[in-house]
């Protein structure tokens, strides 16, 4: 069972930062009133401290019970009790602050799990202000370490983040955020001690849940199945380039900045998954790509050169394991095996219309045995885009009705005469099975 956590709060980067989360209850002030000698306070907490060399004692930074300093370089955090009577945790982070860095301001500080979210300002003076400003983080504190989640790297002023959101798959951890309303989206995968990807999103698709993101700007994508637990990867080979130019029509072309990317319209099959690879530019959405995931194979990619925001390319199972993928709008079709290999290629002008049917069943990879919606069975050669025969199929015609719902299997098709199995769910709720059988070389229809 997913475990979803949601919060909802506003966070603006402005010089004053709001309340703190309740995470310890003491009110009371942790230090020594304002005056009293920095050695003072530093002194305070020493018998607490596992190693006390490297502290810089005037970047001192105080957000309730928390303190922080700048240590070696690098940012220590501690969280103390009620009046300093120990040390409940501490935290050194893994990289480095700027050179200059002076003063530090913590807020927003809100558990996770087991571990806390929070965003330093880095300033470089003392005493904090706009103007001192240099530099901001989102870090995620777990198991001892300080894990960058995101780096506001400029415009210090105007960094901010809105509709700041986790949610928990196991041991995965999902974090997103804008950096202002309706503006650019931000999403993070964390699990296993650090950030596995950027532009990270996750979807569900049966029971499993599908997670795309980017790692050094190349594809990588987890499988986290809810029953069992079992996580499959992937990992691309090729950059992504995250500047999408798309031709928009008439000659004219248009430039979107990447937000996120995910998986789309997943098609499980015996030897892995087919999905489109949707990219998110603020409120538009650019499905560009196609994705064969294979457990031997790793990712094949097929990319749309020439794509518009308005592509729409689909992918069938077909004949052998292979997949069938269509552009509704050129009506080329492109069979492909499991492996990524190219097997086929042609057009069939008809296809929309078909595959729009009741049921179909691959006979080869340019042949399929179709049942439309007006109960006709069809033997279609797509590369021709003509019906070798078609059958009315009447005790489908005499039984079915306009609110009836229908259930169709094939209980035999290991020669030419295939036997289907019809279940009929009427509007009413009664129930009828109707069972028929084809010759698929002639089209003859028994009974």
């Amino acid at each position: 069972m997913v475990k979803y956590l949601w919060v909802f709060f506003f966070f603006v980067f402005c010089v004053s930062c709001g309340e703190q989360e309740d995470i310890v209850e003491n009110e009371e002030p942790l230090l020594p009133s304002v005056g009293t000698p920095w050695d003072y306070q530093f002194e305070k907490i020493l018998p607490f401290l596992k190693d006390t060399a490297g502290f810089d004692k005037g970047s001192f930074c105080k957000e309730g019970t928390w303190l922080a300093y700048v240590k070696n370089e690098k940012l220590w955090m501690g969280l103390f009790g009620n009046d300093f009577t120990g040390l409940i945790g501490e935290w050194n982070s893994s990289f480095e602050l700027p050179k200059e860095t002076k003063g530090l301001k913590i807020c927003h500080i809100v558990k996770v799990n087991t571990g806390y979210i929070f965003f330093v300002y880095v300033y470089n003076t003392r005493e904090v202000s706009q103007t001192s400003g240099i530099t901001s983080f989102l870090l995620y504190l777990i198991d001892g370490s300080i894990e960058l989640i995101h780096h506001f790297k400029d415009d210090f002023d105007k960094a901010s983040v809105y509709d700041f959101r986790w949610e928990t798959y196991g041991d995965k951890l999902l974090f997103t955020f804008y950096d202002n309303p309706g503006g650019k989206q931000y999403g993070y995968l964390y699990f296993n001690g650090g950030v596995k990807a950027s532009q990270a999103t996750a979807v569900k698709d049966k029971n499993s849940y599908f997670f795309t993101g980017l790692k050094d700007k190349k594809l990588k994508i987890y499988v986290y199945d809810e029953e069992s637990g079992v996580t499959d990867s992937w990992s691309g080979d090729t950059p992504i380039d995250l500047n999408l130019t798309i031709h928009e029509g008439y000659g004219e072309y248009k430039t979107y900045e990447v937000d996120l990317i995910r998986l789309e319209d997943i098609l499980t099959m015996r030897w892995g998954y087919v999905a489109n690879l949707a990219f998110l530019s603020r409120n538009q959405e650019i499905k560009k790509d196609v994705l064969i995931l294979n457990d031997q194979n790793g990712i094949n990619r097929y990319e749309e050169t020439d794509s518009d925001p308005y592509s729409d390319i689909r992918f069938y199972k077909w004949y052998d394991e292979s997949i069938l993928f269509y552009n509704t709008h050129t009506d080329s079709c492109l069979v492909v095996s499991s492996t990524g290999k190219d097997i086929k290629e042609f057009y069939s002008s008809r296809l929309y219309e078909k595959l729009a049917s009741v049921n179909y069943e691959s006979i080869s990879y340019e042949e399929a045995i179709f049942l439309s919606r007006d109960w006709d069975l069809s033997r279609f050669d797509l590369s021709r885009s003509e019906s070798k025969w078609i059958s009315p199929i009447r005790i489908l015609k005499e039984n079915m009705q306009r609110n009836a719902q229908l259930t169709v299997s094939i209980e035999n098709k290991s020669g030419n005469l295939w036997e289907y199995k019809c279940d009929i769910l009427y509007y009413e709720g009664n129930k009828k099975q109707v069972r028929f059988s084809v010759d698929i070389e002639t089209g003859e229809v028994f009974p």
